[in-house]
């Protein structure tokens, strides 16, 4: 036998779009950490320039760097926001590629 249950009141004040002292501006980082990040980002980008980060990065890819070719691949092609999920009758083809180095030794710079 069930018992008729009454539904809870809701508590609090109810959402509204806009400013709310009780969100953080900065998602789940505190401001401290936000500040912290973004100083260091700033201070990293005036001891070296984009550029001269960038032609760091394709000199290490030419030289079989795994982590360089990754980073450069994760930058033009983007992260998936979310973990894919197949399910079902579709079907995933996934191609391995194995990244020598000059000396022939196989995925350098892990």
């Amino acid at each position: 036998m069930i018992k008729n249950r009454r539904r809870a009141k809701p508590r609090g004040k109810p959402f509204q779009k806009g400013d709310d002292l009780r969100r953080g501006k900065n998602g789940a980082l505190c401001n401290e950490a936000a500040i912290y990040g973004t100083t260091y980002r700033n201070c990293l980008a005036r001891m070296m320039p984009p550029e001269e980060l960038a032609k760091t990065v394709v000199r290490a890819a030419k030289a079989g760097r795994v982590w360089a070719i990754q980073m450069i691949h994760d930058d033009a092609v983007g992260l998936p926001t979310q973990p894919v999920n197949i399910n079902g009758d579709k079907g995933l083809t996934i191609r391995v590629v194995q990244v020598k180095d000059k000396n022939g030794n196989g995925n350098t710079g892990i």
